[in-house]
């Protein structure tokens, strides 16, 4: 629950920077923001779900008390979150990524779409892969399976198989899909323009092995632009980003980062290595 305070009074606060509005209202979260408890790792490298390790002192089974349960909602800081990431917070999301170990791949439903965007944030694409296959898995019947290898699923009418059927597997395993080719959801700071809603665009962040060459056309990232991405052996080889409504962003692939600046309606072309290859 702290975690989603957290994103919640962090966003609001970032709202009333980018509206102009409630100085003081954002004033009184910053200061209730500052008393929430962080996130702690525990003794398995684990991030605790409770505090007190009460995650490893569980039983050591997939019940509901269990300490291999499906749910993972503990990992929220990290996916749909932003208060973890590789990036920023690379020991907090090394924890996540021992708890997502412990609790184990096998789930149904919106808890296996939830691991497979939790492992892209992660930059593990094939491990994402993995989760989305079994998601896609053909179920044939509607038995109730909750736990082990024959969890989950999809039914032969593409309805998730979390008996007797939760669209969060569906919608979930898709944005999971995205989350694998395209992420913005690290913010920064620009000092030319304080308080503005500024974001890395993350390409290709968790390409899975199992996909080295294709292309993805019209996702939306966050600040305001489209962007459509070819690559090739695994590899980048053309980024075009769009602005619909944005401004500023910095281009993040692998270990390069550019800042681009563009005008609502313009374009730019640029090559796997983050070079200018075309402006429209």
């Amino acid at each position: 629950m702290r975690e989603i305070i957290w994103d919640l009074f962090t966003n609001t606060i970032a709202a009333t920077k980018v509206l102009g509005i409630d100085d003081d209202f954002a004033k009184q979260l910053q200061e209730a923001k500052d008393k929430i408890r962080p996130p702690e790792i525990g003794k398995a490298g684990q991030l605790e779900e409770w505090g007190h390790d009460w995650d490893m002192n569980a039983p050591d089974n997939n019940s509901d008390t269990g300490r291999h349960h499906r749910h993972v909602s503990h990992l929220f800081a990290a996916f749909p979150g932003w208060q973890i990431s590789i990036h920023k917070t690379p020991e907090l999301a090394a924890a996540v990524k021992n708890s997502l170990e412990i609790r184990g791949d096998f789930a149904t439903g919106w808890s296996n779409a939830w691991k497979i965007n939790l492992w892209a944030r992660l930059g593990d694409g094939d491990h994402a892969f993995k989760i989305l296959n079994q998601q896609l898995r053909l179920v044939a019947g509607s038995k109730t399976v909750m736990g082990g290898s024959e969890a989950g699923g999809t039914y032969a009418n593409m309805f998730d198989a979390h008996p007797p059927f939760q669209i969060d597997g569906n919608f979930g395993s898709t944005s999971g899909i995205n989350e694998m080719l395209l992420q913005s959801s690290e913010r920064y700071d620009d000092p030319t323009a304080p308080g503005g809603d500024r974001y890395y665009i993350d390409l290709l962040p968790a390409l899975p092995s199992q996909w080295p060459t294709g292309s993805m056309h019209g996702l939306r990232a966050r600040g305001g632009f489209q962007v459509d991405l070819d690559w090739k052996n695994g590899q980048l080889t053309t980024a075009t980003i769009t602005s619909v409504g944005g401004t500023a962003t910095k281009l993040r692939y692998g270990a390069k980062a550019v800042n681009v600046n563009l005008k609502p309606g313009e374009a730019i072309r640029l090559d796997g290595e983050l070079l200018l290859s075309l402006q429209r």
